[in-house]
């Protein structure tokens, strides 16, 4: 007897499993060392910037993979709507505004070009003329950045060439300042991205089984909750409660009563991100408030 199976290769389907996760937890591990708030220096430390670095090219590496899969299973939208020329980003922004006119209102463009800006300055190693001063004891005093190679239309738009960083997220584009705080906001943005297309496509081949402090954990948002939760940068936790506020709620009706996600991880008393954690804990890390599931309901909106 003959058993015939059809499959559908997506390259990054394992990379948030197996491989992100771990890098997230090394890079928070040199992360948290630093004394906050960080002193703005040319750089970071090197084991915080390499694990970061490969974190978010594979985290994009899968969303891209992702879009392909997507893209395989709407060629009839994708044909109807000339969209054969656009590049894959495009592509994928104008199949979601086609699904929902709503999201021409939202910043999901900018908030998916800025993850592949961060993708772009490391794949393509964009370069930078770095002066340094340091005191006799080789304390930096302060330094001077230049970018001399790299960059596109998508990089000019979305980025302050007078900083370094990108408009939106505030995310570092001169490459040895990348770090752990880079990858956390592209994983809130992978989230992001799932929910989008367990909505609004019906697709959902992403499935999280992940070894977490000796529990296995299949939800990703609950993970980004405890490093929230735990993160000794007060600026940066106020920052990401402020973006997810703006940001990541996403005003459509397709996400009316849908499962957990970034997109409505919130606490629904004072609205700070990572009201839903890991273990079954539901409270919040600002005001303290919490709900037993079971005794409470409680519908985000």
């Amino acid at each position: 007897m003959r058993n015939k199976q059809k499959l559908i290769s997506v390259v990054g389907g394992e990379y948030i499993n197996l491989v992100v996760l771990d890098l997230l937890s090394k890079s928070f591990g040199d992360y948290k060392k630093n004394k906050f708030p960080r002193k703005d220096f040319f750089q970071i430390g090197h084991l915080e910037n390499t694990y970061s670095n490969s974190g978010i090219i594979l985290t994009v590496a899968s969303i891209e993979s992702y879009m392909s899969r997507l893209f395989h299973h709407n060629k009839e939208l994708i044909v109807e709507n000339k969209l054969h020329k656009m590049s894959s980003l495009q592509k994928y922004l104008k199949m979601i505004a086609l699904r929902d006119k709503k999201f021409n209102t939202t910043k999901i463009p900018s908030i998916l070009a800025e993850i592949f800006i961060l993708r772009d300055t490391l794949m393509h190693n964009h370069i930078y003329d770095i002066e340094l001063e340091h005191d006799g004891l080789w304390n930096d005093l302060s330094y001077d950045q230049t970018k001399v190679l790299g960059g596109d239309k998508k990089f000019n738009s979305h980025v302050d060439i007078r900083k370094y960083k990108t408009k939106l997220f505030n995310l570092n584009v001169q490459p040895l300042k990348i770090g752990f705080e880079e990858l956390f906001i592209s994983l809130v943005v992978y989230d992001l991205f799932i929910a989008i297309n367990r909505i609004v496509f019906k697709d959902d081949p992403f499935h999280l089984n992940y070894n977490f402090n000796s529990e296995y954990e299949n939800n990703l948002s609950e993970i980004l909750s405890y490093y929230h939760s735990k993160n000794p940068n007060d600026e940066f936790k106020i920052f990401i409660n402020k973006i997810s506020k703006q940001y990541f709620k996403i005003e459509s009706d397709l996400f009316v009563n849908q499962q957990k996600s970034v997109t409505n991880n919130y606490c629904p008393f004072c609205g700070a991100f990572g009201f839903y954690k890991t273990k079954g804990k539901h409270n919040c890390a600002e005001c303290g408030e919490e709900i037993i599931i079971g005794e409470v309901t409680t519908e985000f909106g």
